[in-house]
């Protein structure tokens, strides 16, 4: 243990461990533009504009301010060099935390690192997202708190019990309280997951309070030095307030820009109404998530055996035996830092988890449960330190640096995974999307991954700045065609149609002057039109107009076999989910296409869906193909894909079992096998 803490030696390290990590993320980082809401925080940095709900303003402000200053490498680089310098800040601030609760330097460095070096947190060190920075939120306001605790606790264990001399501002310590009410603030300006620590917070201030009042004298005590001290007590919250309400003011910045006309805006922000809506992310339905708590418990339940499993991902089995034996030393030696640990934990891991309920139907779903479980990472690390330094306690310091293995393993586990310096596939899928379309076309856009990379390679890159980029419906959609009529008037926007229709009134106003694109099939456009595969993208055209559906093939397959995605793409490099998730785009597009010529050309559709299992399989590809197979009287084919397809029916395994009945049937004119089903359905009530 080193005496007189704080010292410098502490800080010293500190250092260190800002400028290990800074380079270690730096060298590794993503060189383009990653996945998820990368495209769309750094487009909005760029062009200081406003994000997806809540919009972000601290981060969209430091971003944009980090760009202009750093003027090296692209634009997707240098914000993904802005997590990595959060995240090595959050790190120094981690091991500080770590420092004040164990007063000991060898337990504190190996927890940090370990946490530095853990899967998750480690991958989002090196991306363009918001959650570095709200990690270094959350664990500055943690150590802010502790040190402020340990001021006042001091003063209180001194105190002579002379109420006279009491004076506010040194007894809660003030100006060391200001600086937590503006890291609050400024952590609700940037994400509203900060709000998953106030238990936390909470607990740690009002325990403290409690031991002042209590050393006071008691509630009419310490209300009776309040009272004589009141003009100190008045400018002490005043203070404080103004303080907290410095991270608040910044949603301002979403009415300044929507009045100044920035390019990029993913919801304009006009009024007060609409900015209430923008931060609560109404959009989003974030208060509502999880109404259904009946419904959804198939999915909720299965998060006690995934988290779990994920905790262990990133700390390993070791890692999870010596948090929970710190746990059980915080209970003991550590209680306030203990439940405080606990409270944010639980909080920010498995309730949140419950309470938003994301299924597991995908991998983007599951490269989203990284990214909301990623805060409670921080808090495990406290639970290593106090285990190690208990046994530093035990046994000395020197057994106690033999658990270096611990980061060095999480390390040489997770380096060649997360070394993203080639992983090019979101600038990759929106070039896909982007580079086959006509000139001068309008392009629907869904999905994050199109949407936000997309808009970054045109807006940040000029890739295709012919093309113009629509997205979302309601006020999104209208304020985004007000823009691009700006740019040019002969577009025709539709007057006086609901907003459902809104969008359809759009394309019907300009199929005649412009080719239009989309990712997705609008059944209201009417059958007049038709949407015809063109790699990612569907292209809209009458019916009258259809090509040759030879020449839609061989355009089809050939998009799908230049995708720079499909061929920059290692199946032996181990891609986080974000990035794996990308595949399911390429498997639709063949999955679509599939389904446009299966009532046209069969051998062209069993082609396609072929190349779509190709990719990975799924229940209703399997399925066409053993139909497809079933009609040319393939009958073994048919049967070994309706089998394949039993691995991914879910609730639909009657559909297989009556699909093979009539495959016995007709196919192989089996009528004793036949019967086996059809006694097999009649048994399961079908």
């Amino acid at each position: 243990m080193l005496d007189g803490y704080p010292n410098r030696s502490y800080f010293r390290v500190a250092l260190a461990v800002f400028f290990t990590f800074i380079a270690c993320y730096s060298f590794f980082a993503c060189r383009t533009i990653y996945g998820g809401d990368s495209g769309d925080l750094v487009v909005a940095a760029y062009k200081w504009g406003i994000p997806h709900s809540p919009g972000y303003p601290l981060y969209t402000i430091l971003g944009a301010l980090w760009i202009r200053l750093f003027r090296f490498g692209v634009i997707a680089w240098r914000m993904n060099l802005f997590s990595a310098l959060t995240s090595a800040a959050t790190l120094a601030v981690l091991f500080l935390a770590l420092s004040e609760t164990t007063r000991k330097l060898v337990p504190s460095l190996i927890s940090t690192l370990c946490l530095g070096f853990a899967y998750t947190f480690w991958q989002f060190s090196q991306v363009a997202e918001v959650f570095s920075l709200n990690n270094l939120f959350a664990l500055s306001l943690f150590y802010s708190l502790l040190v402020w605790r340990r001021d006042v606790v001091a003063w209180a264990n001194n105190y002579s019990g002379n109420t006279d001399s009491l004076n506010i501002w040194k007894v809660f310590n003030i100006k060391h309280f200001s600086r937590v009410c503006l890291l609050l603030g400024l952590s609700v300006a940037h994400q509203q997951m900060i709000v998953l620590f106030f238990p936390a917070y909470g607990y740690i201030f009002l325990t403290t309070l409690s031991e002042v009042i209590r050393r006071i004298g008691g509630l009419k005590a310490t209300w009776r030095v309040i009272l004589v001290n009141r003009q100190d007590a008045i400018r002490s919250t005043c203070r404080l307030l103004l303080f907290l309400l410095v991270g608040p003011t910044l949603y301002l910045y979403h009415l300044i820009v929507t009045r100044a006309g920035s390019a990029y805006l993913w919801r304009p922000v006009w009024s007060m109404t609409d900015l209430v809506a923008v931060f609560l992310r109404k959009e989003y339905g974030t208060f509502s998530i999880a109404r259904e708590i009946g419904q959804i418990w198939e999915v909720q339940r299965r998060y006690f055996q995934v988290y779990p499993h994920f905790l262990l991902v990133n700390f390993s089995a070791l890692g999870g035996i010596l948090a929970l034996i710190g746990f059980v030393v915080g209970v003991f030696r550590q209680k306030i830092v203990n439940t405080a640990c606990s409270l944010a934990f639980l909080f920010s891991g498995l309730l949140f988890l419950l309470f938003a309920s994301i299924p597991f139907d995908s991998l983007f779903r599951l490269g989203m449960l990284e990214k909301f479980a990623l805060s409670s990472l921080t808090m495990v690390p406290f639970w290593l330190a106090l285990a190690l330094s208990w046994l530093q306690d035990q046994v000395g310091v020197k057994p106690v640096m033999l658990m270096f293995i611990l980061p060095a393993f999480l390390f040489f586990s997770n380096v060649s995974k997360l070394d993203l310096r080639n992983v090019t596939q979101g600038a990759d899928l929106a070039e896909d999307i982007l580079l086959p379309l006509a000139d001068d076309a309008i392009v629907y856009l869904n999905g994050d991954d199109v949407v936000f990379n997309s808009l970054y390679l045109q807006e940040v890159e000029s890739v295709r700045p012919d093309l113009k980029l629509i997205y979302g419906d309601g006020l999104r959609l209208r304020h985004r065609l007000q823009l691009l009529y700006k740019r040019d008037s002969s577009l025709v926007l539709p007057e006086g149609l609901g907003q459902d229709h809104f969008l359809i009134g759009f394309i019907r106003g300009n199929i005649d002057r412009y080719p239009i694109y989309s990712t997705l099939v609008f059944p209201d456009l009417g059958d007049g039109y038709t949407f015809v595969p063109r790699g990612y993208m569907y292209e809209i055209l009458p019916a009258v107009e259809l090509p040759p559906l030879d020449e839609i093939y061989g355009d089809f397959i050939s998009v799908m076999e230049t995708s720079s995605y499909l061929q920059s793409y290692d199946k032996d490099f181990a891609y986080p989910a974000q990035i794996k998730s990308m595949m399911a785009y390429y498997q639709n597009a063949y999955k679509r296409a599939a389904h446009f010529f299966i009532n046209v050309d069969k051998s062209k559709s069993l082609t396609l869906f072929e190349k779509a299992i190709g990719i990975w399989g799924d229940y209703e590809s399997v399925l066409n193909l053993g139909n497809l197979y079933a009609e040319r009287g393939e009958c073994g084919k048919a049967e070994d894909y309706y089998r394949e397809a039993q691995n991914y029916a879910g609730g639909q395994a009657e559909k297989i079992i009556r699909n093979l009945y009539v495959l016995y049937r007709d196919c192989y004119q089996d009528e004793g096998r036949a019967k086996g089903f059809l006694e097999e359905l009649e048994a399961s009530g079908h």
